[in-house]
């Protein structure tokens, strides 16, 4: 290999392992999110349970319809959010006090300003499915706004906790059936959860084929001049 053709010729098999391997991952990362599917999918199907005084590992009850007594408390918060039907505004989270085992947070509903729903000091039930914190990417961490004055833009419930009641699990349990002066909640559904690693991974590799016809381009014209 002639000296000028070394550091291209370095510098192209490195980009060109690196676009590999990113597609490679992505194939990966296609499989890993079809069994998440798949699991979503069981535990939605699931039958209805009460949640019992012992939570941990919460992952267990994750995307699982619950139900739960309980007694609402603590400063009113929100989660910027969609309703049942779809329209932006405002989620009501709330800490629900059991009779037996740790706190946890709810979904109490839906509105499209942060209004403060009729208090409610008896023991309720709150039925529907189990939730953990979400995990955004990268990229929405970055411009994600902070939290202000128990408004939460990210449904980090770690986050909430710590601001409503430390003692509280990270848990939230989303109800059907919203308290008086609110609308549903929009709960998780499978169609939510976007798999197009497929198409990622065909990204990576088409940038590869793209860097090796350059490359090829780069490397004939090279000999012309030099003949």
């Amino acid at each position: 290999m002639s000296r000028p053709l070394f550091w291209p010729t370095l510098t192209t098999l490195i980009m060109l392992a690196t676009l590999i391997s990113l597609g490679i991952w992505q194939l990966q990362r296609r499989d890993e999110k079809v069994r998440l599917l798949g699991t979503i999918a069981t535990r939605q199907a699931m039958k209805e349970v009460r949640l019992p005084a012992t939570l941990r590992p919460l992952d267990q009850w994750t995307w699982r319809p619950v139900q739960v007594g309980c007694v609402l408390e603590g400063p009113p918060a929100w989660l910027v959010g969609n309703s049942a039907a779809g329209e932006s505004g405002f989620r009501h989270i709330r800490v629900c006090r059991r009779s037996a085992g740790p706190n946890i947070l709810v979904d109490i509903g839906w509105s499209r300003d942060q209004r403060v729903p009729m208090l409610i000091t008896i023991a309720i039930p709150i039925v529907g499915p189990a939730l953990v914190s979400d995990t955004p990417g990268w990229a929405a961490r970055l411009v994600q706004p902070a939290p202000q004055k128990h408004l939460f833009f990210a449904r980090d419930l770690k986050q909430m906790v710590a601001n409503l009641n430390p003692k509280t699990e990270p848990l939230l349990v989303v109800t059907r059936v919203p308290t008086p002066g609110l609308q549903p909640s929009a709960t998780p559904k499978l169609a939510d959860i976007p798999n197009n690693h497929f198409m990622y991974a065909l990204q990576w590799f088409a940038f590869a084929t793209v860097l090796v016809v350059v490359y090829g381009v780069f490397v004939m014209r090279h000999k012309l001049h030099k003949g």
